[in-house]
């Protein structure tokens, strides 16, 4: 006897559904992963800190070995990053580091590397190298951020600068050398005399702004000195210039000088409108405004002290409630320039003719 067939309920598992659900999940996964695809390829260029493009790169060169710009490390300076010694010894990856945190902070353009450390700089060497001056700074290298889309990858951009603007434009007023490394330390060190306010390189980690005037550098006025260590390479010689209310403007020069100790030594008097009026020669006299006189700080001889132009200290004394007026002193010979109140007194040193 035939047996009856059995009923099965229907299912879809019979029908081969699980392939095809499972070939239609694969699709679209595959589908999803190329639709993101396209979407990395369109997307623009992430950037960080919501200005400096990601294709960024650093570059540094030889004048940026053991060289800072000036106020990178002081009024630029955005940030310190301490470098772990241990990981980082190796120039390169101090490099990396120090270039992916620059690439991180707002505003960053530059960093320096120095020992363990690496600060990071707002200064901007393609736009302002020629704003700036390049110092020395032993044991630091200076790197630039810069975009991939420059057209030069190659050179810095005061390596650029320097090809059209040479060293007076670009970092280092005054020097020359490939390396612009020779550099004037005095007014009498500048291939082309200046007249005025100038800057001179003392040493390449220092730069001062002193007044020339041809081969003749202020060394002093009015109680204030300028450099003299970086002068005393040569013999020098003095030229004392005085400056009068009315205008008249009367000097002297004088055959040597010497600075040491706070006090100065002059040589005999060679020539002059202004004649002799500390009585030289002498040594080691220091600036002094002399006991009950009129007279302001200068280096004078001993005695009574009166300033031209002025009452003397005693009579000015005796006149209860007056405040005491001080003038410089100096006797030219001329009666009448010395009753006339002297306004500056300044001391110029320039290299004895050899």
């Amino acid at each position: 006897m035939q047996s009856k067939p059995t009923i099965q309920p229907w299912s879809p598992w019979r029908k081969g559904w699980p392939r095809l659900i499972w070939s239609t999940f694969v699709t679209l996964y595959i589908l999803g992963l190329c639709l993101a695809c396209v979407a990395l390829v369109l997307v623009k260029p992430i950037t960080a800190a919501g200005s400096v493009p990601s294709d960024t790169y650093t570059i540094s060169g030889p004048l940026y070995q053991g060289n800072v710009f000036s106020g990178t490390t002081k009024s630029d300076h955005i940030k310190t990053i301490r470098l772990d010694q241990a990981k980082d010894r190796a120039v390169q990856h101090q490099a990396l580091t120090c270039t992916r945190a620059c690439h991180q902070t707002s505003g960053c353009h530059t960093f320096v590397i120095r020992g363990d450390e690496c600060y990071l700089t707002s200064f901007d060497a393609c736009k302002n190298a020629g704003k700036r001056f390049l110092l020395e700074w032993e044991g630091a290298t200076t790197y630039e951020l810069r975009a991939g889309s420059d057209e030069d990858l190659h050179q810095t951009c005061l390596a650029q600068c320097l090809e059209t603007q040479g060293c007076d434009g670009c970092g280092r007023p005054l020097c020359n050398g490939t390396l612009c490394d020779n550099c004037p330390s005095t007014c009498w060190d500048i291939y082309i005399p200046k007249v005025g306010y100038t800057i001179i390189y003392p040493t390449m980690s220092i730069v001062k702004r002193v007044k020339c005037d041809g081969k003749w550098q202020r060394w002093w006025k009015d109680g204030q000195t300028s450099l003299y260590r970086s002068m005393i390479r040569k013999r020098l010689k003095v030229k004392v210039v005085i400056r009068y209310k009315t205008g008249i403007r009367l000097e002297s020069e004088f055959e040597s000088f010497k600075y040491k100790n706070n006090t100065i030594s002059v040589g005999k008097f060679l020539n002059g409108t202004a004649g002799n009026g500390w009585i030289a020669p002498f040594d080691m006299r220091p600036a002094s405004t002399p006991p009950k006189s009129s007279c302001r700080k200068f280096f004078y001889p001993k005695g009574i002290c009166k300033g031209n132009g002025v009452a003397p200290y005693l009579d000015q004394q005796a006149v209860n409630g007056t405040k005491i007026q001080y003038g410089y002193s100096w006797q030219t010979g001329d009666k009448a320039t010395d009753n006339i109140y002297i306004t500056s007194i300044e001391l110029w040193i320039t290299p004895q003719e050899s």
